[in-house]
């Protein structure tokens, strides 16, 4: 057994554990609001969400942290020209954030 990714460790509500995975495992799966519905079922039956829980989830999931992240490095990357990767990385970026929105209203509807 190991330990790692300590930098992450801190004191926290468990739910930012549940949005971290969330927001990593529907990236990958294009924001599949089966899944991401599926997903926060069970964890709710497990574990139970309060309505405090569900709106910390519901902001988290709601803010762009990957378009921040790519402004980010493009801003300090001190490049006088771009290679076009960060406008690439922009444009997917923004088609994936379409089917956040959408898997969002949904969540919104459903409030499990």
């Amino acid at each position: 057994m190991a330990l790692i990714h300590m930098e992450h460790a801190r004191y926290d509500a468990q739910v930012v554990d549940l949005g971290n995975f969330l927001r990593k495992s529907l990236e990958k799966h294009e924001w599949s609001e089966t899944l991401g519905l599926e997903m926060m079922r069970e964890y709710d039956r497990v574990h139970g969400l309060n309505e405090a829980d569900w709106i910390e989830l519901f902001c988290r999931l709601s803010y762009p942290e990957k378009f921040w992240k790519i402004a980010n490095h493009y801003y300090y990357s001190n490049k006088v020209l771009d290679s076009g990767q960060h406008y690439e990385k922009l444009r997917r970026e923004l088609r994936q954030n379409e089917a956040r929105r959408r898997f969002l209203e949904t969540l919104k509807r459903a409030k499990l």
